[in-house]
């Protein structure tokens, strides 16, 4: 779910990129 999220606004994944940066999670665990 999260990941159509993401791929319909870039803007939205740049956004969440930041904030899982901010709580130290792994970003990349996600993209």
């Amino acid at each position: 779910m999260a990941t159509v999220n993401f791929r319909v606004s870039d803007s939205l994944k740049e956004k969440s990129y930041l904030v899982l940066k901010e709580q130290g999670i792994a970003p990349t665990d996600f993209f």
